[in-house]
């Protein structure tokens, strides 16, 4: 066998779902109009403390609006908003109730940690392809829900620890945990690992605020082990060529494989080795798209066959080089490289045309798609509200900058942070002069993420920007 390809080892992912009762109560929608349905003012604040104006309140459980759902005119539960509804009620005369109807839409996970999981109604690309996925942002934000009411004596401490239990199941397994480096924003149950910048951060920030509040020495060491992986790999997010952070450290390509029959077709396996110790071998098998009308391109799979000729999407990570092999006598590969603009969301089918040969082992023939190779791995933030708005690289600058000063690494990757963001801080002062482009203020962005914490530490972005500033002045030489 060639040494440098090998299956040996290699891990499938198992993904953990609701259990049919549950997903039938996690996906009902309310309308407004209807019995026991509230809106906004329809429930005394005497009762009701925080009741959000996009919300409808039915048994004491929220029910939002979002602009990209399957079903129009309806209310879904949104797990990440359900943790400042949770975090703001925390002295409501109805407390108890609302954790009652919190919890009873949770998904206890095999190591008794509670997910709560995103109903089948948004149609959000990485939500979609038939299987419910819950979500680390969200957790966050019910942790942070969750410490507010154990600080307030409505629920017991070990509440927002089963919370925080959710955020350490492992990705194999269906969870958001991997390796014990990165939370990721959601569980990927066909394809390689993705850590979506923003939500690792936020997840992190509201997991080192639990962990300060309850002395809680695991999760104070997974925030560290976290931002000390953050710190090692940031430079991935940089998109040198846009000048500007990236939304993630992965991209989805649509390929050709070329096979030597069609009967090798159902043979095809992407195999995912890890570029750092510790991170899983990964093995998937690409299923034959079952819903072409809502598939996740972020999802491995063969979604058209002609003859010997499959068509496959297939995703690229900054962390893993990427394997596909066959049992056939011959293959060969072609993918557009793909293109970068300021509006897009991902890498789409311009570009350069690259085809690769295929390299022979025991089991058959193997591709190698070297990720340096000009793919785009982790796409750019874009300015796609509106085609002139950019939230997320306000996002970097801000969360990047609270985690360099919560004391969860030491000074040397406490720097290299603070770098980084003062460098994505310049990248947005540079795009707003020279390209008329907007981004979310940088003061109304921290307000943001203060908004969901359950503690505040810095309440004014130009007093972080100017520790951030002195911090790096401090640390050069005279």
């Amino acid at each position: 066998m060639n040494d440098v390809f090998s299956l040996q080892g290699a891990v499938t992912l198992t993904p953990v779902q609701p259990p049919q009762k549950l997903r039938a109560k996690i996906a009902r929608c309310v309308k407004v109009g209807t019995k026991d349905v509230y809106s906004h003012g329809d429930i005394d604040r005497t009762m009701l403390v925080y009741h959000p104006k996009a919300a409808v309140i039915k048994d004491w459980l929220p029910y939002y609006e979002y602009y990209a759902l399957k079903t129009k005119s309806k209310h879904v539960i949104h797990p990440m908003a359900m943790g400042r509804y949770l975090k703001e009620n925390a002295l409501a005369p109805v407390s108890g109730e609302i954790v009652e109807a919190v919890l009873s839409i949770s998904r206890k996970l095999p190591n008794g940690g509670l997910a709560w999981y995103y109903p089948p109604h948004y149609n959000v690309s990485r939500m979609l392809g038939g299987k419910l996925k819950y979500s680390s942002i969200s957790q966050g934000t019910i942790i942070a829900g969750l410490t507010e009411m154990a600080k307030q004596g409505v629920v017991d401490q070990s509440l927002p620890r089963r919370a925080f239990d959710a955020l350490l199941w492992p990705f194999e397994k269906g969870g958001v945990n991997l390796a014990n480096k990165a939370v990721l924003e959601m569980p990927s149950f066909a394809g390689p690992p993705e850590i979506i910048l923003n939500g690792w951060i936020d997840a992190i920030i509201h997991i080192n605020d639990y962990a300060t509040w309850s002395n809680d020495d695991d999760a104070r060491e997974f925030a560290k082990d976290n931002v000390l992986f953050l710190s090692q790999i940031i430079q991935n997010f940089d998109c040198g060529e846009m000048g500007i952070s990236r939304y993630s450290d992965l991209c989805p390509y649509r390929t050709k494989i070329y096979l030597a029959s069609p009967d090798d077709v159902p043979s095809l396996q992407i195999l995912y080795r890890p570029k750092f110790d510790g991170l899983p071998t990964i093995k998937v098998i690409p299923q034959f798209t079952q819903d072409p009308d809502s598939f996740s391109a972020y999802d491995n799979q063969i979604f058209r066959q002609n003859g010997k000729i499959a068509h496959v999407w297939l995703s690229m990570s900054q962390l893993y080089e990427t394997f596909v092999c066959s049992s056939s006598k011959q293959m060969r590969l072609t993918v557009s490289i793909g293109e970068l603009n300021r509006t897009s969301t991902g890498p789409g089918l311009g570009g350069e045309l690259k085809e690769y040969e295929s390299t022979e082992f025991d089991g058959g023939r193997y591709v190698h798609l070297p990720h340096d190779d000009g793919f785009v791995c982790g796409y750019p933030t874009n300015f796609s509200k509106g085609g002139t708005h950019n939230y997320y690289h306000a996002y970097h600058v801000v969360g990047v900058l609270l985690l360099a000063f919560a004391d969860l690494v030491g000074p040397e990757q406490k720097l290299k942070l603070i770098r980084w963001a003062l460098k994505w801080r310049d990248d947005y002062d540079r795009i707003i002069r020279e390209e008329e482009l907007s981004f979310r203020p940088l003061q109304d962005m921290l307000s943001d993420i203060n908004a969901n914490k359950s503690s505040i530490e810095f309440p004014d972005y130009q007093n972080l920007e100017l520790l951030a500033r002195q911090s790096i002045a401090a640390a050069s030489p005279a």
